[in-house]
């Protein structure tokens, strides 16, 4: 995993997540995928269908709660997977009870894991279900958020040409998407086979208002955003009127907005005295570029009355390109020269340490590119034995490879080494001098990864029914499944001359390196029973057993009681443990830079301090051991007519997660102690810090969920009106003990209104999510409404086959929320980051 912070982003927290958020403490075991669902899935189904012929009913319990359709996903405007179901879920998603980002599994057919969502092609799906947020349930013995099951078109019949454009209404950032797709019979058997290519622009942090770097000449950091004190700043200690010791910084050489600085600022990082600034905001790109190309193919073929052979293949490419600023660094020069001395206003014979924060300019900027293959294929077989009991057994083959590069990387020891000996002009890194040239080419790091996520899964199940009971027939599914991973991401930083460079000493490079295997073997059970009519009772169990680390297991208890034609209701309580991952278990110490606050420096309001990003290196633990959580939920649908409701109360409890603390709760404990040796401080400016990887995270959330649904047929247009809202009641994360800061949007709300006439069908969506305060609690993001409108045009002057859809996403236009107490800090989704966009897609299918 690469962290591009400085590494990527300046003003945020990026890389392997430094503290467990709310999302991360939800993901244990919100609502698990079912052992029977995802073994026994039907190719040409969902989930949940019945066994063909037999007297199976239609499991409630297991029913979606939401249905992404394909209608669905041609009107909306995204290009893929990723965004429909990932980036915009953070807002609200198309009626999911509670918001997606609590974390989710994402299968294929019900069968297995999903492998990267944007290079799946949306034009490869029928629909998409959201599994029962409350149903109690099982999947690979691993405690798994709830579950979102995608469902390949694998009964299409005839061709199909589409073409989607999207073009925001700012500069930058536009779509492109082209898909062909044939289905028909095959002897005796059914194909589909498709290509998809998609394109998508980059948009540059200087196209977008929220983004450009913001400052007044002569001003304060703290009211900059998209700016850095890693211009070119020295700081270093002295003392105060009243012989206290005190950190003072000054801007060092030429500071001019020409060259992409800010001329001088005051108070860097909350220290008194001036600085150098370096606008990046005005350099790096908010997303990157993607070109992507795909191919898949679905099979289904019968083997005589009882048996039939079923294959899901797909290939994919994709090309990735990204930008950021010139590599910083903030290094310590111990015996400074005279020079730099005099340069900073100091005594020349001062023999103190000065602390550095220069921007590599003479380098210049940092681009990444990243090659992408991947490849899924399936190949099962399912068919029906005796006494109506059905077997499935299939094989998995996964491969997922990404080849990184990167450049203009910097050697910390060889920067210091160079500044030291003069042949680097700190002052003036943009010199012609031919000692500084050779300098920049003798300290320049270029960059590869090679990351490989391999996994073969066999899978077997039988499902059947047992004796009759008053309710109904008893049905059980017991299985099996074995699965071999390896993981490897290994990042290696080069000089010219192919000597490698470890991460700590990488300027402008963050992430983590990590080459991890496991084998697991799980057997699962399931029992179905109604003891009397309209109730049923769900029992599940899976064991799991690694040959890495300690079994991990899941049981289930679940029921539904229907209480009349119109009211269900239904309950679930879970206990299951999770594996540590084998990035958590095998990584290489992870470089990744958030925004500190030195609050040992900065003593006055946290709403003034001005953040810093800090090196901060997060370690791995190879004796992880599994965590473990509890879930129970409470709910109820009601079918009035017309109208339909829905209620849903859930609480997660979990214990012994790996977790890291707070890198600013490090350094506010370390402010209350005096010191730390998590803490490495250089003239009294902190360098870096460490946070090591333990089993002492817990968390505890709750919320509730509501959520309508009505649709009328009138003589002049039948309207539709779905509404959704969430609300988390409840949470709160710690490690060591020690409640960690954040916070998130309690409230979210998705609304939904269609009106239909004939072949034309008009939709209103508007998501919504509400204000939050900040980490350190010292500003507050603003609540966020968006608005897109949609407009579907079937047979198309009288063309059968011919459909126009189009319309307007963020119609309003609305911008990121910003944190009040941080200019700099935008909370950038999918629609916020393009702004208003228009799109269109055309389809002719014969």
């Amino acid at each position: 995993m690469t962290n591009r912070s400085e590494g990527r982003l300046e003003n945020h927290q990026s890389g392997p997540p430094p503290d467990l958020s709310w999302k991360d403490c939800l993901a244990t075991v919100l609502a698990f995928a079912t052992a029977a669902g995802p073994v026994m899935a039907q190719p040409g189904a969902g989930t949940n269908a019945p066994i063909e012929g037999s007297d199976y009913a239609s499991n409630e319990q297991l029913q979606p709660v939401a249905v992404i359709t394909r209608e669905d996903i041609e009107t909306s405007g995204l290009t893929t997977l990723d965004e429909l179901i990932s980036d915009r879920s953070n807002y609200n998603d198309f009626g999911l009870y509670r918001p997606l980002s609590l974390g989710y599994r994402i299968l294929v057919n019900g069968r297995y894991p999903a492998g990267a969502l944007d290079l799946l092609p949306l034009s490869a799906v029928e629909h998409i279900e959201i599994l029962n947020n409350n149903t109690a349930t099982l999947n690979d013995g691993v405690a798994d958020p709830g579950t979102i099951n995608i469902v390949l078109r694998r009964d299409y019949e005839g061709f199909e040409v589409a073409a989607l454009g999207g073009l925001p209404q700012a500069s930058s950032g536009a779509t492109g998407q082209a898909s062909l797709l044939w289905g028909g019979g095959v002897g005796s058997g059914h194909l589909v086979v498709g290509v998809d290519s998609l394109h998508k622009g980059e948009i540059p942090g200087a196209d977008r208002d929220y983004s450009r770097a913001k400052w007044s000449t002569g001003g304060h950091f703290a009211d900059t955003a998209g700016v850095s004190v890693g211009g070119n700043t020295v700081f270093f200690r002295d003392r105060d009127d009243e012989d206290r010791t005190v950190v003072r910084a000054r801007a060092l050489g030429p500071c001019p907005p020409s060259l992409g600085y800010t001329g001088v600022l005051s108070n860097p990082a909350g220290a008194s005295g001036e600085g150098c600034g370096f606008a990046y905001g005005n350099i790096w790109w908010n997303t990157e570029r993607f070109k992507g190309k795909g191919v898949f193919t679905n099979f289904d073929y019968p083997l005589g009355d009882a048996a039939s052979l079923y294959i899901d293949g797909r290939l994919a490419w994709a090309d990735t390109t990204f930008r950021y600023a010139p590599s910083v660094g903030r290094f310590t020069i111990e015996n400074p020269s005279e020079e730099l001395l005099e340069a900073v206003g100091l005594d020349p014979d001062d023999g103190r340490t000065l602390t550095v924060s220069h921007r590599f300019v003479g380098h210049g900027n940092r681009d990444w590119t990243t090659d992408i293959n991947e490849h899924d294929v399936t190949v099962g077989f399912q068919g029906k034995l005796k006494d109506n009991v059905r077997w499935d057994l299939s094989v998995n083959r996964y491969r997922h490879e990404e080849q990184e590069t990167g450049n203009t990387f910097v050697s910390e020891d060889l920067a210091i080494e160079a500044i030291k000996k003069r042949e680097y002009d700190l002052m003036n890194p943009r010199s012609t001098d031919p000692d500084h040239q050779a300098a920049i080419r003798r300290m320049a790091l270029s960059m590869d990864r090679d990351e490989v996520v391999d996994i073969t899964t066999v899978k077997a199940a039988l499902q059947g029914t047992g004796f009759s009971l008053p309710g109904g027939n008893l049905q059980w599914t017991f299985g099996f499944e074995v699965e071999n991973r390896e993981e490897k991401d290994i990042m290696k930083h080069k000089d010219s001359d192919g000597k490698i460079y470890p991460l700590e000493d990488v300027l402008g490079s963050g992430g983590i390196s990590y080459e991890g295997r496991r084998s697991r073997k799980s057997g699962f059970a399931e029992v179905q029973f109604p003891p009397l009519p309209d109730w049923t009772i769900l029992l599940a169990a899976q064991l799991d057993d690694h040959d890495d680390v300690e079994s991990t297991h899941a049981l289930t208890v679940a029921s539904t009681w229907r209480v009349n034609d119109m009211v269900m209701l239904h309950g679930s309580y879970q206990k299951g443990s999770s594996p540590p991952s084998l990035s958590d278990l095998h990584s290489m110490d992870a470089v990744t830079y958030p925004d500190i606050c030195d609050t040992k420096i900065y003593t006055g309001p946290l709403t003034a301090c001005d953040q810093t990003q800090i090196k901060t290196i997060y370690g791995s633990n190879s004796d992880l051991k599994p965590s473990k959580s509890k879930t129970w939920s409470l709910g109820g649908t009601a079918e009035l007519g017309h109208l339909s409701l829905a209620a849903g109360w859930f609480r997660v409890e979990s214990s012994d997660l790996p977790a890291w603390t707070a890198a600013q709760s490090i350094v506010d404990m370390e402010a209350q102690q005096g010191s730390s040796t998590l803490v490495t401080r250089q003239g009294g400016v902190i360098t870096e810090i460490q946070n090591p990887l333990v089993n002492t995270g817990e968390s505890r959330v709750s919320g509730f969920s509501l959520s309508g649904h009505a649709d009328w047929n009138t003589d002049i247009v039948d309207p539709g009106l779905d509404v959704h809202w969430a609300y988390i009641t409840e949470s709160e994360y710690k490690v060591d003990g020690m409640v960690q800061p954040g916070d998130f949007p309690r409230h979210r709300v998705h609304a939904t209104l269609r009106m239909s006439r004939g072949n034309v069908t008009a939709g209103w969506h508007t998501r919504t999510i509400s204000g939050y305060d900040n980490n350190l609690g010292t500003g507050k993001f603003d609540p966020w409404v968006g608005h897109d409108l949609t407009l579907e045009l079937r047979d198309v002057f009288d063309m059968e086959g011919l459909a126009l859809q189009g319309g307007v996403l963020n119609l309003t236009n609305r911008g990121p929320s910003v944190d009040s107490g941080d200019p700099g800090n935008a909370d950038t989704r999918l629609d916020s980051i393009r702004g208003r966009t228009f799109f269109l897609r055309a389809k002719l299918s014969w």
